[in-house]
């Protein structure tokens, strides 16, 4: 009887549509569990028949042009067999998906990857399928897009080491597209019964997603986000070199039947700081009718804020009219078109996220992305409404950012030019910094980053000369020098993101000279602490000495930062545990985060076990049986599923807090995360009853 396996080795609307090709869009899905002479696997078919079944349902794929092979008909030859009769059918305009979910293997010395199919036997390569014949028949297939998605271990072997260009955002070239479930490693099969990481996290955005249009790019970078938070593993998403790639991409084209509506669901709150009612939907509003939910939302929040505070010890004091603060919002790329339904009169700012910075050339590893930046609308939509957009930099991981920031003739210069170009091509107020996990003793080489970042902005070229900021330029007949006229050159703002786990790697005080703001990121405090117990994620305040929201801005502060340059960041996502107790603060596994929306459509018809507020943190608590929740099964031992995160209440709060205690404003992350959940509308009625 073969062992027990847990790892998978061996060892734009209309005119878009418009442009969609015509022909067929053929699927292939391997999936193998039950292998004859290597380790089974429990969830290789169970996520193969789910990809299969959700691309069927809610895409452009149709049965007719299905095969699949699972278990004992994963043969050598039938995969062999199925990839030439692609070869043979598929016609010029036709697309080709390819998933395969199985193990994998790498033989080092002739540095070639594997498939292993279900005959597959150990330490014999010459009964496996190789990566070289693999992407013979990848070439020899004449479709217009190709997608090739691989979990298994050793799948970015697939990949050739080489730099690839960038692509362009053109459904009308062909495309040859592969992602994988890893590099060059092992990856997670997953727990008995449930999705291997890698495939949860694809079938989640792909079931979820409600864009008409999804492209391939969207879905690589969720894939990536987040299986690298719930497994040590990382996988990879990019064009496959040398088999046709012509810089065009593959698009999952919804069904227009399937496309479902955000579903607005509401609950009011008999509030209190300690259990109430177990019939709480997410953001704890009841369920209205469609007129009472428009006039009565703002009067019942104002009254449940005064009660939650009536009951507080030390009660909220009343608050001086403000005059002036900033409210922020980050739009990920990866929520591509939806800042068309974003409340721009709500928002001062919003920055898009984000320019994937390339430390070792300062250019970005996301293409497309810019591109679609640059001939885009965010930037129009927005000053319409008076809100001014910035463009986000980002740069993770401390070796990262040592590359980076040791090399400020050549990358940063190279940064500097590319920046100059985007914020010329879509009139841009200005760039967000955002480089996570500083390395210690490099404060000053990141303030002088930003001194050289300031300087760069804050010049313009005009034949070839620099003109300084607030420099006034004649573009009149004289060519040849810089003439005075009533035209002032832009000055661009400059944030940076400051994140608590990186507080100390600073030189704050110098910084706050030359920054116009600074985001301070108020949640993944458990990110950087043990997972070993629950608890919230974006604490207000905490009792056990712990990091907290104000002692990280009373830190923050005493180093040297004006607190009117301080924006408070506030999460439209929260974090699920799994446990055996009901009680908060007891021993639990961290299971994920997920977006307000997420969490809506997993728990929000559920009824809970448990609601509370947490008086110290301001966060809520909620607890479901795990059996309620068929969608987020876990292990038998977990016989509870713990929430925590903000609500309307909390954040209002929060809101509140932040302005009394004189910081710039706040900052969401992310918009678009609570799905029309009316969150952010109760941010805004804070907003206008402060000014008020």
């Amino acid at each position: 009887m073969a062992e027990r396996s847990t790892e998978r080795g061996i060892g734009r609307e209309a005119s878009r549509e418009e442009r969609t090709r015509k022909g067929a869009t053929h699927l292939l899905v391997i999936g193998i569990d039950k292998y004859q002479y290597c380790p089974k696997l429990y969830n290789a078919v169970r996520d193969a028949k789910a990809f299969k079944d959700i691309l069927i349902k809610r895409f452009q794929f149709q049965e007719k042009h299905l095969v699949t092979l699972f278990d004992q008909e994963a043969t050598q030859n039938n995969i062999f067999k199925a990839l030439s009769e692609l070869v043979d059918k598929v016609e010029e305009g036709d697309n080709v998906v390819i998933y395969f979910s199985g193990h994998g293997e790498y033989e080092k010395s002739i540095d070639e990857g594997y498939w292993v199919p279900v005959e597959g036997r150990l330490s014999q390569p010459g009964t496996y399928l190789s990566n070289s014949r693999i992407i013979k028949y990848l070439k020899a297939i004449r479709s217009h897009h190709t997608l090739l998605v691989v979990d298994s271990c050793f799948s970015g072997s697939l990949f050739l080491e080489r730099k690839l260009r960038g692509v362009e955002r053109l459904e009308s070239l062909p495309s040859r597209w592969l992602i994988t479930s890893g590099r060059n490693e092992v990856v997670s099969d997953g727990k008995p019964g449930d999705h291997s990481p890698f495939a949860d996290s694809l079938l989640q955005y792909l079931e979820h997603n409600q864009q008409d249009h999804i492209p391939v790019t969207s879905l690589i970078e969720h894939v990536i986000e987040s299986t690298v938070y719930n497994a040590s593993q990382t996988p990879r998403g990019e064009p496959i070199p040398n088999v046709g790639h012509k810089g065009g991409q593959f698009y999952f084209h919804q069904r227009a039947t399937q496309v479902v509506a955000n579903e607005r669901i509401a609950q009011a709150p008999d509030v209190q700081t300690k259990v109430v009612s177990p019939q709480r939907s997410w953001n704890g509003i009841s369920r209205l009718n469609k007129n009472l939910l428009l006039w009565g939302l703002p009067l019942l929040i104002i009254m449940a804020s005064i009660w939650i505070y009536q009951s507080i010890k030390s009660p909220v004091p009343i608050l001086e009219p403000v005059s002036s603060h900033i409210v922020h919002g980050y739009h990920p790329y990866w929520m591509g078109g939806t800042y068309e339904n974003y409340n721009f009169d709500f928002l001062d700012r919003i920055s898009l996220y984000s320019y994937q910075l390339d430390p070792k050339t300062g250019s970005f590893t996301n293409a497309m992305e810019m591109d679609n930046f640059k001939v885009g609308d965010l930037v129009q939509k927005a000053h319409q409404k008076d809100c001014q957009v910035l463009l986000s930099i980002s740069n993770h991981g401390r070796t990262e950012n040592k590359v980076f920031l040791d090399n400020a003739s050549g990358q940063q210069e190279k940064l500097f030019e590319l920046l100059a170009t985007l914020l010329e091509k879509t009139d841009a107020d200005g760039i967000n910094v955002n480089f996570e996990e500083m390395p210690r003793n490099y404060g000053e080489k990141f303030t002088q980053f930003i001194v050289r970042l300031q300087e760069s902005l804050n010049s313009t070229i005009y034949n070839n000369k620099y003109a300084p900021r607030n420099t006034f330029l004649d573009f009149g007949s004289q060519t040849d020098s810089l003439n005075l006229k009533n035209e002032k050159v832009k000055t661009y703002l400059v944030h940076v993101g400051l994140f608590y786990h990186d507080q100390d790697f600073y030189q704050l005080e110098q910084l706050d000279t030359l920054v116009d703001q600074f985001i301070f990121a108020a949640y993944d405090f458990s990110k950087y602490d043990s997972l070993q117990i629950d608890g919230p994620l974006a604490p207000l305040e905490t009792t056990d000495g712990k990091a907290s929201t104000a002692s990280s801005i009373e830190y923050l502060v005493a180093q040297g930062i004006s607190k009117e340059k301080l924006i408070l960041g506030l999460p439209f996502y929260g974090t699920v545990w799994g446990s055996a107790s009901t009680e908060p603060f007891t021993p639990s596994e961290f299971l994920e985060h997920n977006t307000f929306g997420g969490l809506q459509r997993i728990f929000g018809k559920t009824k809970s076990l448990n609601f509370q507020y947490s008086e110290t943190s301001q966060n809520a608590f909620l607890v479901y049986e795990a059996s309620d929740i068929p969608s987020k099964k876990v292990d038998t031992k977990y016989r509870y599923l713990k929430v925590w995160s903000d609500d309307n209440l909390t954040l209002s709060h929060k809101y509140r807090w932040a302005i009394e205690q004189g910081l710039g404003g706040i900052s969401i992350w992310a918009l678009g995360y609570d799905e029309g959940l009316e969150v952010s509308n109760a941010l805004q009625k804070e907003k206008e009853s402060l000014k008020n």
